[in-house]
Protein backbone atom coordinates (compact mmCIF):
# COMPACT_ATOMS: atom_id res chain seq x y z
CA UNK A 1 0.00 0.00 0.00
CA UNK A 2 2.84 2.17 0.19
CA UNK A 3 2.31 3.81 3.74
CA UNK A 4 5.03 5.86 5.22
CA UNK A 5 5.26 6.07 8.93
CA UNK A 6 6.07 10.18 9.88
CA UNK A 7 6.43 9.87 13.18
CA UNK A 8 4.90 7.66 16.23
CA UNK A 9 3.65 8.67 19.53
CA UNK A 10 0.59 7.38 22.23
CA UNK A 11 -0.76 11.17 21.34
CA UNK A 12 -0.16 11.63 17.71
CA UNK A 13 1.53 9.37 14.76
CA UNK A 14 0.94 10.43 11.53
CA UNK A 15 1.32 8.25 8.30
CA UNK A 16 1.55 9.42 4.54
CA UNK A 17 0.21 6.67 1.41
CA UNK A 18 -0.01 7.18 -2.16
CA UNK A 19 -3.57 7.33 -3.68
CA UNK A 20 -2.10 5.67 -6.74
CA UNK A 21 -2.15 1.63 -6.39
CA UNK A 22 -4.63 2.26 -4.38
CA UNK A 23 -8.01 3.00 -6.13
CA UNK A 24 -10.87 1.40 -6.82
CA UNK A 25 -12.85 0.67 -9.92
CA UNK A 26 -14.13 4.32 -10.40
CA UNK A 27 -9.93 5.65 -10.10
CA UNK A 28 -10.47 6.98 -7.02
CA UNK A 29 -9.13 6.55 -3.58
CA UNK A 30 -10.95 2.92 -2.25
CA UNK A 31 -12.46 3.52 1.05
CA UNK A 32 -10.60 0.11 2.07
CA UNK A 33 -7.66 1.40 1.90
CA UNK A 34 -8.50 5.10 3.14
CA UNK A 35 -9.84 2.50 6.53
CA UNK A 36 -6.72 0.03 6.48
CA UNK A 37 -4.59 4.14 6.99
CA UNK A 38 -6.90 5.24 9.76
CA UNK A 39 -6.34 1.27 11.57
CA UNK A 40 -2.70 1.57 10.98
CA UNK A 41 -2.30 5.29 12.39
CA UNK A 42 -4.62 4.41 15.63
CA UNK A 43 -2.64 0.76 16.21
CA UNK A 44 0.32 1.88 16.08
CA UNK A 45 -0.56 5.11 18.60
CA UNK A 46 -2.24 2.76 20.83
CA UNK A 47 0.77 0.21 20.64
CA UNK A 48 3.18 3.22 21.92
CA UNK A 49 0.85 3.74 25.26
CA UNK A 50 0.30 -0.54 25.74
CA UNK A 51 4.32 -0.13 25.71
CA UNK A 52 4.45 2.58 27.80
CA UNK A 53 1.71 0.88 30.33
CA UNK A 54 3.32 -2.52 30.25
CA UNK A 55 6.59 -0.89 31.24
CA UNK A 56 5.14 0.68 34.35
CA UNK A 57 3.40 -2.45 35.37
CA UNK A 58 6.20 -5.00 34.14
CA UNK A 59 3.96 -7.04 31.85
CA UNK A 60 4.46 -6.85 27.97
CA UNK A 61 1.55 -5.40 26.37
CA UNK A 62 -0.04 -5.11 22.64
CA UNK A 63 -3.05 -3.07 21.63
CA UNK A 64 -5.24 -4.88 19.00
CA UNK A 65 -8.44 -3.20 17.23
CA UNK A 66 -11.82 -3.26 18.45
CA UNK A 67 -13.77 -0.52 16.54
CA UNK A 68 -13.14 1.15 13.20
CA UNK A 69 -16.03 3.95 12.21
CA UNK A 70 -15.25 5.50 9.23
CA UNK A 71 -17.01 8.47 7.34
CA UNK A 72 -15.46 9.44 3.92
CA UNK A 73 -16.56 13.18 3.18
CA UNK A 74 -14.55 13.85 -0.30
CA UNK A 75 -13.19 11.82 -2.94
CA UNK A 76 -9.24 11.86 -4.43
CA UNK A 77 -7.95 10.64 -7.73
CA UNK A 78 -3.82 11.62 -7.32
CA UNK A 79 -1.27 12.45 -5.33
CA UNK A 80 -1.11 11.44 -1.27
CA UNK A 81 -3.03 11.57 2.02
CA UNK A 82 -1.57 11.75 5.40
CA UNK A 83 -3.13 10.13 8.10
CA UNK A 84 -3.27 11.97 11.38
CA UNK A 85 -4.50 9.75 14.86
CA UNK A 86 -4.83 12.06 17.48
CA UNK A 87 -5.77 10.38 21.26
CA UNK A 88 -8.69 11.09 22.89
CA UNK A 89 -8.18 8.59 25.43
CA UNK A 90 -5.47 6.24 26.93
CA UNK A 91 -6.31 4.07 29.62
CA UNK A 92 -5.04 1.31 30.92
CA UNK A 93 -7.23 -1.60 29.09
CA UNK A 94 -8.71 0.99 25.99
CA UNK A 95 -7.46 3.51 24.10
CA UNK A 96 -9.56 6.04 21.26
CA UNK A 97 -8.02 7.70 18.57
CA UNK A 98 -9.89 10.73 16.20
CA UNK A 99 -8.17 9.61 12.71
CA UNK A 100 -8.34 12.66 10.06
CA UNK A 101 -7.12 12.12 6.64
CA UNK A 102 -6.56 14.75 4.39
CA UNK A 103 -5.27 15.64 0.99
CA UNK A 104 -1.95 17.23 0.10
CA UNK A 105 -3.71 20.61 -0.05
CA UNK A 106 -4.79 19.65 3.67
CA UNK A 107 -8.67 19.09 2.62
CA UNK A 108 -10.53 16.43 4.68
CA UNK A 109 -11.07 13.43 3.09
CA UNK A 110 -11.76 11.08 5.88
CA UNK A 111 -12.55 10.94 9.67
CA UNK A 112 -12.46 8.02 11.93
CA UNK A 113 -12.75 6.88 15.36
CA UNK A 114 -10.11 3.81 15.93
CA UNK A 115 -10.85 2.12 19.64
CA UNK A 116 -8.09 -0.29 20.51
CA UNK A 117 -7.75 -2.65 23.30
CA UNK A 118 -5.05 -3.44 25.40
CA UNK A 119 -3.89 -7.03 26.23
CA UNK A 120 -1.29 -9.24 26.73
CA UNK A 121 0.15 -11.00 23.62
Amino acid sequence: MGMDLISATADETIIRMPVEGNTQILGILHGGATAALCESAGSIAATRHAWKVGEESGTELVAVGTDLTMAHVRSIRSGTVTAVAKAVHLGRRTTVHEVTVTDQDGRVISTCLARNMIIEP
